[in-house]
């Protein structure tokens, strides 16, 4: 007689989508980022922000995987809001998104703890693939 291998009754539930905030003043590039993560079915945009002070509470309350966070904001520079997410979340990576290629914002954004630097002229893919990067560690 053979035996019937006992199949589990456990469901694995979907695999855990990659958690983001976005953190930019421009609005309508601010939706069009959520819109492209969102497409997405392994990435989940959780929350934006329009400001430096309102990205880092998002961090905070949310604790995201990854934060994309714009290099200039009016109320701080990518590095500043950087340091400040790293603070509140440590796990959390941060993508620092810049319509400048400056050498020194780049220098400046490692130096704060941020884990990518991709710039506003590059294809959404890049910026896609750049989540799932530093996702990835």
């Amino acid at each position: 007689m053979t035996e019937t291998p006992i199949v589990s009754d456990i469901v694995l539930g979907p695999a855990h989508k990659i958690r983001v905030i976005i953190v930019d003043d421009h609005e309508m590039f601010l939706e069009a980022i959520t819109h492209v993560l969102g497409r997405q079915t392994d990435i989940e945009v959780v929350g934006g922000a329009t400001t430096a002070a309102q990205g880092v509470a998002l961090a905070g309350a949310m604790q995201p995987d990854v934060a994309i966070v714009d290099y200039q904001l009016p109320d701080g520079d990518g590095a500043s809001v950087t340091h400040a997410i790293r603070k509140v979340c440590p796990h959390t990576q941060v993508l620092i998104l810049s319509g400048s290629s400056s050498e020194q914002h780049l220098i400046d954004a490692i130096d704060a703890g941020c884990s990518g630097f991709v710039t506003k002229d590059k294809a959404a893919d890049t910026l896609v693939g750049a989540v799932r990067l530093l996702h990835s560690g």
